[in-house]
């Protein structure tokens, strides 16, 4: 029951199920602001408070084992996080309803 709550209270974690993101390697790079903008309008469009950039980015990099480091995507040198990378969604049940 506990570790229930906990996962339906952890909406860094509910995010990125939600929109298909897994562990990846070192080739395997999405810029930063782009993760916290997607992030921040799926908190919106579901009633979460926001969280800050620091805070959201150190829980979706523990909960993937990746990194935040300069890295240059295309021609541009840019903060991204590194070892993640999109999958496809396939599952859009929520673990509330997943019992």
């Amino acid at each position: 029951m506990k570790a229930q709550h906990r996962a339906t209270c952890d909406t860094v974690r509910l995010w990125v199920q939600e929109a298909g993101y897994t562990s990846g390697g070192d080739g395997d790079r999405i810029p930063a602001k782009q993760l916290y903008e997607e992030h921040l309008e799926w908190r919106g469009d579901n009633g979460h408070r926001s969280m800050g950039a620091h805070e959201f980015y150190s829980r979706v990099c523990e909960h993937l084992h990746a990194d935040k480091k300069l890295a240059r995507i295309g021609e541009k040198a840019m903060q991204a996080i590194i070892g993640i990378k999109k999958g496809f969604v396939t599952d859009v049940t929520s673990p509330l309803f997943a019992l």
